[in-house]
């Protein structure tokens, strides 16, 4: 994402008056590891052996990302519709009966009821109800008014048709999935790395340095991290988290609760054992017609022969809907199913009307024969099975079938979102790390070491690169250590020239030597007066001095004290040669130092 000059200026002034310290740096003791010591602050001094700890405030972090991404808006409105949407389908399973053969109808017609309570509950909601109306209004224009009617009694069942409430409730499915889908599509936008680099600089410049041992062919540690999971607030990635859970939850129900698909079935053909009386005391109603004429006689005979046929079409679809019916224990079987058990109510249908509104009608006052008595009677009762039989394919092959699949959808929808959720890359940015200073290669005391977070977007020539937080700070061997020095040694013998020493100088009695020193300076944590202007050392000079001055230089050794960064040394020593003392004066050369050791080394393991 391409960032303009003017968001980059304005994000790094607000890092400086209010940004909150990304990491902080403590080391840890020497002889103790787990223990922390110091706090390393900018322009202090860190032991140039040492392990760094760097403790990142994950919260300060996290804000930093926040200020440096830019927030979609209205994300966190599609969450806060989604995961309603969410609540409400878990509710409604979750109170879904279980299959009763004592009720089976009762938590089909509950269900209808949760249907529209859920609806009433989105119609109380601004933004929502602008959805329902909408949704409303296309179901108005998608059916007929004949059609709609039919839905709001039984009777007048239409193949295919959904009840208003069926039909907007697919319409707010259809919705969270695409709702999911943008969410989704959020989140795949583009990442934000977090990184954090070393540097230290010596005479020759600064140069970057591998910071932990984890990553040994690199010389930065990166962590990327999805953008969606900077940019978002806190109450945004609560949303998710709760959508990821509410959508497995549904999940779960739809799966579990499916699974009682078949024994609606089962209970759906109770109408299969009176078909065939049906069909057999149909046959008989022409034979028992004495009183009517020809053409009376010929219009029940169509009838007749028209209601048979439907009945034996019923029956052949019962039986394929029974022998399918047992395999039907998900939603996607269901799915497919639906349309025979849509087909079979409406042959239901077909068939009642057919016999109630033409057959029985013409034979009302036809009474003279048993037969059709007997013909009355076994269609009545068969008449309340297959009502019933219609009720329950409608209540599983509509209303079923819209709450499960809707909520399938909804889960599956959500639950791919899930996938980036749980790709919880922010958490993968560790709370601490580690800096050993000795695997960061030669280093001297007084060299600059800088650590620096900085965040990234993008890549290549696009890659926009902002520090977030710095610590620059001084190595130092803190404590005791050695090394060796040149001097340049001007000794003054404690005894005057005469017959009773053996000193031959002339009356200025300072005789200049060559020398070297053993020093054991001193590292401070706190004083840069003291590491880089004073640094006092204590140590061992050792001369070739010629105090009797017959061209041989004497051996001498003188305890010296130095300051100054060692340009300047007093000292009190002793020539073996001709055995006597001296006070001395030392100068620093301009010859470099060399490490001795003996104490506190400057370690490398590079």
């Amino acid at each position: 994402m391409h960032r303009s000059p003017l968001f980059l200026l304005l994000f790094l002034l607000s890092s400086l008056l209010g940004q909150a310290q990304i990491f902080q740096l403590y080391e840890l003791e020497k002889y103790d590891p787990a223990t922390q010591s110091g706090l390393v602050k900018n322009n202090s001094y860190a032991d140039i052996n040492s392990t760094l700890v760097l403790k990142i405030d994950k919260p300060a972090l996290l804000q930093a990302m926040n200020n440096y991404a830019q927030v979609e808006s209205g994300l966190s409105e599609k969450l806060r519709q989604l995961r309603f949407i969410l609540e409400n389908q878990n509710e409604i399973l979750a109170g879904f009966q279980v299959y009763s053969k004592d009720s089976s109808l009762e938590p089909l017609n509950n269900l209808a009821e949760e249907m529209v309570t859920f609806l009433t509950k989105i119609r109380e909601m601004p933004d929502m109800r602008a959805l329902y109306e909408q949704f409303s209004t296309l179901y108005t224009a998608t059916y007929t008014r004949a059609q709609i009617r039919s839905t709001n009694n039984p009777a007048l069942a239409s193949d295919g048709v959904p009840r208003r409430d069926e039909f907007v409730l697919v319409k707010f499915q259809e919705y969270a999935a695409t709702l999911a889908q943008e969410i989704a599509a959020s989140l795949d936008q583009s990442q934000v790395k977090v990184i954090f680099s070393g540097y230290i600089r010596n005479k020759s410049g600064w140069r970057q340095v591998k910071l932990s041992d984890d990553f040994d062919t690199k010389v930065e540690e990166i962590y990327t991290v999805p953008r969606w999971q900077t940019e978002m607030t806190a109450e945004d990635r609560a949303q998710l988290v709760a959508i990821d859970s509410l959508a497995t939850n549904l999940n779960l129900l739809v799966d579990t609760k499916a699974e009682d698909i078949k024994n609606w079935l089962a209970d759906a053909f109770s109408a299969d054992e009176c078909l065939g009386n049906l069909q057999n005391r149909l046959q008989e109603v022409p034979g028992t017609i004495t009183s009517l004429a020809d053409a009376g006689k010929a219009e029940i005979e169509a009838i007749v022969a028209e209601s048979v046929a439907l009945v034996d079409d019923l029956s052949r679809q019962y039986v394929i809907a029974e022998d399918r019916s047992p395999g039907i224990t998900s939603v996607s079987l269901l799915e497919g199913f639906s349309g025979q058990l849509n087909s079979t109510a409406t042959s239901i249908q077909t068939l009642v009307s057919n016999i109630d509104d033409r057959l029985l009608t013409r034979l009302q006052g036809l009474t003279e024969a048993p037969e059709l008595q007997n013909f009355v009677s076994t269609y009545e009762g068969c008449k309340a099975d297959l009502a019933h039989d219609r009720d329950v394919l409608l209540g599983v092959g509509m209303r079923l079938r819209t709450l499960f699949s809707s909520g399938q959808s909804s889960a599956k929808f959500s639950m791919e979102l899930g996938e980036d959720i749980r790709r919880l890359s922010y958490d993968a940015v560790p709370a601490e790390s580690y800096i050993d200073l000795q695997g960061t290669g030669n280093r001297a005391n007084g060299d600059q070491m800088k650590v620096i977070a900085t965040l990234e977007e993008g890549s290549g020539d696009d890659a926009v690169r902002v520090n977030v937080d710095t610590r620059i700070f001084s190595l130092q061997q803190i404590g005791m250590y050695s090394v060796i020095k040149p001097m340049l040694l001007l000794a003054n013998p404690t005894r005057d020239p005469g017959p009773n020493s053996n000193i031959r100088l002339d009356e200025k009695k300072f005789q200049f030597a060559a020398s070297y020193s053993l020093l054991f300076k001193f590292g401070s944590r706190t004083s840069r007066a003291f590491n880089e202007v004073w640094q006092p050392a204590i140590g061992v000079n050792f001369g070739a001095l010629d105090f009797d001055t017959d061209g041989t230089p004497e051996f001498s050794a003188a305890l010296e004290f130095d300051f100054l960064k060692d340009y300047f040394a007093l000292g009190y020593g002793y020539d073996f040669g001709v055995s006597e003392t001296f006070f001395m004066l030392g100068f620093r050369l301009p010859i470099g130092a060399v490490p001795l050791p003996l104490f506190n080394a400057v370690e490398s393991t590079n």
